[in-house]
């Protein structure tokens, strides 16, 4: 394959921007769906002062971060697009530069500028910048955390201040999605297995961010907590989830809770929920086995919902022939990422070993995310928490593909 000159990450961030901003451009904030309740929760903090459907229910169903992050937004700009483009433009520039630092310090500088690139172009993510959702600023709060963690150790002052602000930045992306909580836990068991002895100081800094994400969400713990009278980390909806994933009549998918369920408060639906999964697991552990391998098929299957969220303004300026064609890029573009880092796995494998390439950062947290959603409900969008490892994998595999004897030396 011809090597064709890679742009530099000024030229890369200006491409990601540019298409963004064609894309709102042509496409208005629209919320629907979870848009529309994030939408919601968002007016009432602006407006009440109170998270949760009503200003006279708070309530903690959802995690807060999302919410508050466009009600900082529409606290600054306004009720509208604006400031909801103006966040999401944020996340994802912080997004695309935190990959390509990673990638350099994971793998190489190529390939953490291919990874960039593709975020840059990655038609999900350019098409999220209309939509009010979570996985944007999840993605970029996850990213800095692991920017952060690079360069955390426990020797020096400027170590001390990496764990800080690795912390800080997981703490905050489990206020956005609470699956970051454990992703310092599934570092260190990483660098246990591929090195007892530097896992074990892994550990220990692992620990530590730990404790510091445990401190940055405790005033949401302690708020949850005053309103429920009893403890609720960060929010209500595992339980609900769990049991969406794990019953019956599950597809492995959302479905609607059980009718019985409607008029319950929170704490009681969570409780209810746990018992009707749990009583099933019991019934049914090998289902549970091969239902959560199935389901961490599905969760890969497609990648359309960035268009199903804005296509009422698609189908007003292309018909529903221009839906399906951009529903076809999103997911051709989604497959061929999957064959390129199917690519690089292999490639980490030929340079590092196949058991230090299970164990790389991005393969390991790519079966982290998979693992938590294969567990309890898989979608269409929830394997996106997951894309900025499948980014740095599919890099690497275009890496090996430009240059064929190219061996990655780390991972």
């Amino acid at each position: 394959m011809r090597r064709l000159p890679l742009p530099s990450l000024p030229l890369i961030l200006i491409i990601a921007l540019l298409l963004r901003t064609v894309w709102v451009i042509l496409i208005p904030v629209e919320p629907i769906s979870d848009a529309a309740a994030y939408d919601l929760f968002a007016r009432n903090i602006v407006e009440h002062g109170v998270y949760g459907w009503t200003p006279e229910e708070p309530g903690a169903y959802w995690a807060v971060g999302a919410a508050a992050i466009y009600a900082g937004a529409y606290t600054v700009f306004g009720i509208g697009d604006l400031g909801v483009i103006a966040v999401n433009m944020v996340s994802s520039m912080a997004a695309v530069w935190a990959l390509a630092v990673l990638g350099a310090r994971w793998i190489d500088d190529e390939v953490g500028r291919l990874a960039a690139l593709l975020f840059a172009v990655w038609p999900l993510l350019i098409q999220y910048t209309t939509v009010m959702a979570s996985e944007l600023h999840f993605i970029a709060l996850l990213l800095l955390g692991l920017v952060a963690w690079t360069q955390a150790e426990l020797t020096t002052r400027r170590g001390w201040l990496m764990i800080l602000l690795s912390g800080l930045a997981l703490g905050l992306a489990t206020y956005v999605r609470p699956v970051a909580l454990l992703v310092p836990a599934a570092l260190a068991v990483a660098a246990l297995l591929r090195s007892p002895k530097r896992g074990v100081l892994l550990s220990l800094q692992a620990a530590l961010v730990t404790v510091i994400i445990f401190a940055t969400v405790s005033p949401w713990s302690a708020r949850n907590e005053r309103i429920f009278g009893e403890r609720v980390f960060m929010s209500t909806n595992f339980w609900p989830n769990f049991w969406m994933g794990n019953n019956p009549e599950t597809t492995g998918q959302y479905q609607p809770l059980p009718s019985e369920t409607h008029g319950m408060g929170e704490i009681e639906r969570s409780a209810y929920t746990r018992s009707l999964a749990m009583e099933y697991l019991k019934e049914e552990p090998v289902a549970f086995v091969w239902r959560t391998l199935g389901k961490a098929l599905t969760l890969h299957d497609r990648e359309t919902i960035g268009v199903v969220w804005n296509e009422a303004a698609l189908n007003r300026l292309f018909g529903p022939t221009g839906v399906t064609a951009a529903k076809a890029v999103s997911t051709g573009f989604w497959y061929v990422a999957l064959l390129a880092a199917m690519a690089g796995i292999v490639a980490l494998c030929r340079g590092i070993g196949w058991w230090a390439a299970l164990l790389s950062m991005p393969v390991w947290l790519w079966l982290y995310f998979t693992a938590i959603h294969a567990i309890i409900v898989a979608g269409d969008r929830y394997h996106i928490p997951a894309l900025p490892m499948v980014a740095l994998l599919a890099a690497s595999g275009l890496r090996w593909l430009r240059q064929p004897d190219w061996k990655p030396d780390k991972g």
